[in-house]
């Protein structure tokens, strides 16, 4: 309702990314992104195709609204 509230009160429409959930609120880690995948300049629209992205059931060929962020565990590989 704060986002509403003050898209009114500054006269511009909402956009999507400024409405947060009760979940994005609550995990303080910011892992919980909503926003619009078409459009190049939201934030969100980069997290989509980040190269690291990856969905469930890809193989599958199937294309679901959820993005996971592989995680970079270990970045400098040491030869044996």
């Amino acid at each position: 309702m704060e986002a509403r509230e003050e898209a009114i009160r500054v006269n511009q429409p909402l956009k999507g990314s400024d409405v947060r959930t009760a979940c994005q609120n609550s995990c303080g880690t910011e892992a919980i992104k909503f926003g619009n995948i078409k459009d190049p300049k939201e934030e969100f629209y980069q997290y989509r195709n980040h190269k690291l992205g990856y969905y469930v059931l890809e193989e599958l060929n199937v294309k679901p609204n959820v993005t996971y962020l592989a995680k970079l565990r270990n970045t400098h590989s040491e030869e044996v």
